[in-house]
């Protein structure tokens, strides 16, 4: 990006100067705004015909408008190297629907030499010119010229916890799939393949060093007694071991089974598998693990492949 951005200094500003952005806040970014600040009143906490946040028209943005005074003379006026003082009398007029832009301005009403302060009445207007917020920051304005690149601002992906519930609700009642867990020597992996069995979507087979699989399934307190355990001396030699069982019929379904293979880069021996975990894993796991998956699918003898993970769960 080649966009200059640059602040005014003190002796440049003059009473009357103006400055404005306008900016629109998405139904993620008013969530955004509910997790930084641990205010869930912000949003519809039980969607519905009834709005249980704040506000009506379905979040409190108008609190969010009058937040955007600080980021305007933060970037704007005066804009690069200024201090907010402090912000007074901010007036929240009315609520603002989610998607609904909003375009705040500020005016310099005042100079104080000697503070270096700058007084900016602000105001906050929706599309049909109706005032939404309204208020007043005095600012430390910057003595020294500043210019800089405009960079692009890093994008925020919410991860939600209750991406897959219709999945898990969609699962209730079948039966659980057969499942050679191979490796789970990282507590992600392990972690996944217990949870996975207690919302009983798979019945696991865990493959993989004995002490290592058990010294991590202490240290998350997790109960392995449900589970049949396989020991093997390392990755390789357990996916062989899951390959195997599988061969001689000790893993068939009438659909298919599933082998996930779980190796740590450490003992990974190639980089061309993608770095994904099958769905049933994904669906629980934490999004911190590193590991690499596969899942053997087996139909009919002509139609069995090794195929990646994200291939998991697709029938031939």
């Amino acid at each position: 990006m080649n966009d200059i951005i640059e602040n005014k200094t003190f002796d440049e500003i003059q009473i009357g100067d103006q400055a404005n952005l306008t900016r629109a806040l998405d139904r993620d970014g008013v969530e955004a705004l509910a997790i930084i600040t641990g205010n869930f009143n912000l949003i519809d906490l039980d969607p519905g015909p009834a709005d249980t946040s704040m506000f009506g028209q379905g979040g409190g943005q108008s609190s969010w408008s009058a937040a955007l005074f600080a980021s305007l003379a933060s970037t704007r006026l005066p804009g690069l190297g200024s201090v907010t003082q402090h912000i007074d009398d901010v007036h929240l007029c009315r609520p603002v629907a989610i998607g609904t832009p909003v375009t705040v301005t500020a005016t310099v009403k005042e100079k104080r030499p000697e503070t270096g302060i700058v007084l900016l009445e602000c105001r906050a207007v929706d599309p049909t010119g109706e005032e939404v917020a309204r208020g007043w920051i005095e600012v430390t304005a910057p003595k020294e010229k500043i210019r800089h690149h405009l960079m692009d601002l890093p994008q925020v992906q919410l991860r939600r916890n209750n991406r897959y519930l219709e999945l898990l609700k969609a699962c209730e009642g079948l039966p659980a799939l057969g499942c050679a867990v191979v490796h789970p020597c990282s507590p992600d992996s392990l972690r996944g393949a217990v949870e996975a069995a207690e919302h009983n979507l798979i019945a696991p087979i865990l493959i993989g060093p004995e002490e290592k699989i058990r010294s991590i399934a202490a240290q998350e307190s997790l109960d392995l007694t449900p589970y049949r355990l396989v020991p093997a001396e390392h990755s390789h030699h357990s996916a062989e071991l899951a390959v195997a069982m599988v061969l001689a019929g000790e893993l068939m379904l009438p659909y298919y089974c599933s082998v996930a293979l779980e190796t740590d880069a450490s003992t990974r021996s190639t980089d061309r598998a993608p770095r994904r975990t099958s769905p049933a894993f994904r669906l629980l796991r934490s999004p911190r693990c590193s590991q690499t998956a596969f899942a053997l699918r087996l139909g009919p003898p002509r139609t069995r492949a090794l195929r990646p993970a994200g291939e998991f769960g697709r029938r031939p």
